[in-house]
């Protein structure tokens, strides 16, 4: 015979070889069967909350409530984790008054965890200072949660800015040197102090650990900045490998290629690009550029004559038609359309010149 505790061991034990659906029909008959044991019950909805389930733990743990009688330590971890749930489900309001109640009920014997919880709810809330005081007073308990502590706190010091304290308090997180979300961070932050070559090292020291988007596209930015143009080159092209939608780094691609003197390459970035974001103008205004730079005129006009996705009062969209009418002698044409280039808000180009060289 196995108690009710070698059955939730059971309940794991299904969950850790993914057979996920029995071990939630197993979570349900044991829910109906230990409906009135409050511990039980509480474990349950920790089960519930550990794998997600935030919804259905909260439920859980409203149904314990009434079951407790008289141990006011175990309602209030049930109410702890009430306040939790609250949180993930974005019910802010529910939360703070609940929180609330449980500080002053905790007056005195402060929890790192409550406090914690608050910073918590804070910071989704926008209320960084405030935020970051629950999360310091927190911290003063040398709580066993601490490093999940200074992580929030150092996100919430980079938010506003201030990235030599967030860096300084990550770095009480043990592994911070190891870690490629730290030292992409560091990178970052060396990155916006101008200091490419430290910044480079960096991500390239994150890029050995593990091979993210970020870490190749910061690295990539960087040698960017630098005109190491064959580096951001391959970095640039291993990001669109791995996440072929990553569009921010087509253009840098080709504009790294376009320096190299590969300007078919370049261009063919470009048009690749635009099958993922045909109706990005200003990727449109560089592709035709580019190709009128390399003589491509007809593939110019083929594409301008295919667009449909473009807003067609675009003056943009009027520039090219403009230089078009121009290239194929229609003048007439050609000073119209720079005319309606002329009443945007913006200049384009040299549509001024090109239009009193002609009139």
């Amino acid at each position: 015979m196995i108690d009710e505790y070698q059955k939730l061991e059971l309940v794991q034990d299904l969950f850790d070889q993914e057979q996920f659906e029995e071990g939630y029909a197993f979570l349900e008959q044991l829910e109906e069967e230990y409906a009135s044991n409050e511990d039980m019950l509480f474990e349950i909805g920790v089960f519930y909350y550990d794998v997600g389930h935030i919804d259905k733990s909260l439920t859980i743990f409203r149904k314990v409530e009434p079951l407790v009688r008289g141990d006011e330590e175990f309602l209030y971890e049930c109410r702890l984790y009430q306040s939790s749930a609250l949180i993930e489900l974005g019910k802010m309001d529910e939360a703070l008054d609940l929180l609330m109640v449980l500080k002053e009920e905790k007056e005195g014997e402060e929890d790192s965890r409550l406090y914690s919880l608050l910073g918590q709810l804070y910071r989704i809330e926008g209320l960084s200072e405030v935020a970051i005081g629950y999360f310091q007073k927190a911290l003063s308990f040398n709580p066993d949660h601490k490093e999940e502590i200074l992580y929030w706190l150092g996100e919430l010091y980079e938010e506003s800015g201030e990235d030599q304290k967030a860096l300084d308090i990550w770095k009480g997180i043990s592994g911070f040197t190891e870690e490629e979300e730290f030292l992409v961070k560091s990178a970052n932050l060396e990155a916006r102090r101008g200091e490419f070559e430290k910044a480079k090292a960096l991500f390239e020291k994150a890029i050995e650990i593990s091979v993210s988007p970020e870490a190749l596209f910061g690295c990539g930015i960087v040698c960017y900045q630098m005109g190491d143009w064959t580096s951001a080159v391959r970095r640039f092209s291993q990001l669109i490998e791995k996440d072929p939608e990553y569009v921010a780094a087509y253009p840098l691609l080709g504009e790294a290629l376009w320096e190299l003197k590969l300007k078919d390459q370049a261009i063919a970035v470009y048009n690749q690009v635009l099958g993922i974001q045909s109706e990005d103008i200003h990727l449109v205004d560089r592709f035709l550029m580019l190709l009128t730079e390399t003589g491509r005129w007809q593939e110019v006009k083929d594409y301008i004559g295919k667009m449909h996705d473009i807003d067609e009062e675009d003056p943009i969209l009027f520039y090219w038609k403009g230089r078009i009418a121009e290239k194929e002698g229609n003048i007439r044409d050609a000073i119209a359309l720079y005319q309606k280039v002329q009443m945007g808000e913006e200049t384009i180009h040299d549509t001024i010149q090109r239009l009193n060289n002609i009139i």
